[in-house]
């Protein structure tokens, strides 16, 4: 999974802020890709929440007169889930889905 915020222009990973502001490219299928974000691997819907809560914590936030924690920024989270079979002498069949889920700023 990965995670990372849009804020005035920028992006930035939220899993790992200190690696500065990264890149959007389109690579040679047309595909978006992020040099240099963070991807971790996860076994279980626990691990996805305890990294979103510490990607929540790095969003930059800025306090209106209707919300003291109103988000100013787009996040985005992407969780690469991968299913295989679980029958045995079968040809070995990955599938694999990456949803994004989407936080706009507000």
């Amino acid at each position: 999974m990965s995670y990372l915020e849009i804020y005035n222009e920028m992006i930035r990973d939220l899993l790992n802020p200190s690696s500065g502001f990264l890149d959007l490219r389109e690579d040679s299928k047309g595909g978006i890709q992020i040099p240099g974000i963070t991807e971790f691997s996860t076994c279980n819907a626990m691990e996805i929440v305890q990294l979103l809560t510490k990607g929540n914590r790095q969003r930059t936030q800025e306090p209106t007169a209707a919300n003291k924690t109103s988000s100013r920024s787009h996040a985005v989270l992407q969780v690469t889930v991968k299913q295989k079979s679980r029958l045995k002498n079968i040809t070995e069949e990955i599938r694999v889905g990456r949803p994004f889920l989407i936080d706009l700023a507000g």
